[in-house]
This record gives C-alpha cells, sequence and structure tokens, in this order.
C-alpha cells in the first residue's frame, strides 16, 4: 500500500511541474528586445494583426526605459505611430507593467500612464493583459510579444 501511495505521488508530482508553468515575475525577464507577434480583443478573439503590425517592438533596458516603436497600417502605408518622446519609464510590481513617460503632440507636452498584468509563459513570450474599468483583468491577453534579442 505505500507502495502504490509512493508512486502515485510521485505521477502527481510529475504531471504538477510542467514545462508550460507561467513562471514567475521577475523584473529582469522583461529586459531585451520584443516584437509584437499578435493582438486580442478582450474576450479573446484573434485582432487582425498584419504584417505591419507585427513591426512594432519594445526595447525593455536594464535602467528601467523604454524605447517604444508601434507601427499600424495607415492608408495603404505602414507608418510608425510614435510621437516625439521626451521619455519612457517602465517598473513592474506585483505583476504588473507600469509605463510612463511623456510626447510631444502639436508642441504641447502631453504626460500618459499605462497599467497592464504580464505574464510571461516562458523565458522568450511576454503577454500583456488589460484591466477593464474596475481593475479586474480580462482573463485573455490583449498582446502577446516575442523576444527578439
Amino acid at each position: 500500500m505505500r507502495k502504490i501511495l509512493a508512486i502515485l505521488l510521485l505521477i502527481i508530482t510529475i504531471i504538477g511541474c510542467s514545462n508550460s508553468e507561467e513562471l514567475d515575475v521577475n523584473p529582469n525577464l522583461i529586459i531585451g528586445k520584443w516584437k509584437l507577434e499578435s493582438e486580442f480583443y478582450t474576450d479573446g478573439t484573434s485582432y487582425s494583426t498584419d504584417e505591419c503590425d507585427r513591426k512594432s517592438t519594445f526595447d525593455f533596458r536594464a535602467n528601467n526605459t523604454l524605447d517604444s516603436k508601434k507601427f499600424r497600417m495607415i492608408n495603404g502605408n505602414c507608418i510608425l505611430r510614435n510621437e516625439e518622446r521626451s521619455y519612457i519609464e517602465y517598473k513592474i510590481e506585483n505583476n504588473n507593467l507600469e509605463i510612463n513617460g511623456t510626447y510631444i503632440d502639436a508642441g504641447k507636452e502631453i504626460s500618459f500612464t499605462t497599467l497592464n498584468a504580464i505574464k510571461f509563459p516562458d523565458k522568450n513570450t511576454l503577454e500583456i493583459y488589460f484591466f477593464d474599468v474596475n481593475m479586474n483583468v480580462f482573463k485573455h491577453p490583449s498582446e502577446i510579444w516575442k523576444r527578439i534579442d
């Protein structure tokens, strides 16, 4: 009987420790360059991310600054959407990514802050989750990014 219990415990332990488990959010894991792979609506339906969208990159640096390049198709042209940015900083706390920055729009400086939940299904995949108006995290990722360096 003890042997059977030991074998069952071993099987449960092996099954419970799969490689697909999400990694704890280690702030250093985000450092590097990421490329947009796909986008989703909050219900999990795939957004039609095209080749232009997938040119978008994030470059998270060890000094907590971020270089963001977001592309969108506008009137048939793939356009870099970024405005003139003064700075972008980020921090990670409690599985949340907060991005703060300023940019220039029509000669006026605009400040912004975004807050998103994040997960790393593996060390080369970053999932970004949006919050609803009550600060509840949507259950489906809004964006999936792949490490490129």
